[in-house]
């Protein structure tokens, strides 16, 4: 790659980059010469072989698992591996890879590695043809702006997104219904009028259950805990901007201390320890599927991505 011709020149062996219909993920370096040229298509005849690395999720392995054998169907030279491990190992996965020279050919990797891939020359750019385009230019006309912004660099585009993730509460009919109220009649409630977390909290205690001890058996409310960081930080961003707190100051210093930061995590998370209605020790942790309590009918309500109920069907 002329931008990075150090790590280019390191790179021996050419492969051909074969975009999956999802196409939505970065390639890396190791499949361009040290030219700065992508390979050639190889002929049908000749049997190539593609490594595809994503974290794991079972719905989403089983859905990329369909894709390969429609494309294998009109290109059956082409071998395509998908490897998986899980969130909280992935990006550790894969660095070590990197650092031993052996890669996968295509990642699916978080955005904010993005800036660091890029500057370390692991990364290729797409390859037009793969979206029926010309040029990179192309690519970028093709999706809604500013989507590409964060993967595109001196005009060309490192990475397409798998999915934006806007997090919702996911609330349980039937725990609402035994309480006496309808989960879809508030939700539409709250839609015209929001709810402060004052009267979030006493629903969520409405919503939990406890044994003859006083020990919860169901919470009404829990967040994500013992997981990895990225967990916390998809969680947090809802409240750090309600409550107006900015993790880092105008001069780029921690500002996590700050009397917002404080306000926001002490009504919020830490508010759930002390009231003893959730926290770490009531969570049940599971890297491949973060809702644990939630799917197992532990806790009433949870928050996450549009992602999640495919795995609750």
């Amino acid at each position: 790659m002329n931008e990075h011709p150090k790590e280019a020149n390191q790179m021996s062996k050419y492969r051909r980059i074969a975009m999956l219909s999802i196409s939505l993920v970065a390639i890396l370096a190791t499949l361009v010469g040290a030219s700065g040229a992508a390979a050639a298509p190889p002929p049908q005849d000749k049997d190539v072989k593609i490594v595809f690395w994503h974290h794991t999720y079972t719905v989403a392995t089983d859905w990329m698992r369909e894709q390969v054998k429609e494309y294998q169907k009109t290109n059956p030279n082409v071998d395509i591996e998908i490897v998986e491990y899980p969130h909280g190992d992935y990006e550790v996965k894969l660095r070590a890879a990197i650092a031993a020279g052996n890669p996968p050919d295509i990642i699916n990797m978080l955005d904010y590695l993005f800036p660091e891939f890029y500057s370390k020359g692991w990364l290729a750019p797409v390859d037009p043809a793969a979206f029926g385009v010309a040029d990179q230019q192309g690519v970028i006309d093709a999706f809604e702006k500013p989507a590409l912004e964060g993967m595109t660099f001196d005009g060309k585009v490192y990475g397409v997104p798998a999915e934006f993730n806007t997090f919702v509460l996911f609330m349980n009919k039937k725990h609402f219904e035994e309480v006496g109220l309808d989960a879809e009649a508030l939700a539409q409630q709250w839609l015209e009028k929001p709810i402060t977390w004052d009267e979030f909290f006493a629903l969520a205690k409405k919503l939990e259950k406890r044994d003859e001890k006083g020990n919860i058996t169901r919470m009404g409310f829990n967040w994500v805990w013992r997981l990895d960081p990225f967990w916390y930080a998809q969680q947090w961003w809802n409240v750090t901007e309600q409550y107006g707190c900015k993790v880092l100051d105008e001069n780029g210093k921690a500002a996590i201390n700050s009397p917002e930061c404080v306000a926001a995590f002490t009504d919020t998370w830490y508010r759930l320890v002390k009231d003893d209605m959730g926290g770490p020790d009531l969570a049940t942790p599971n890297p491949v599927y973060a809702f644990q309590d939630f799917m197992d009918g532990r806790q009433s309500i949870c928050m996450g991505g549009p992602w999640a109920p495919a795995a609750w069907r």
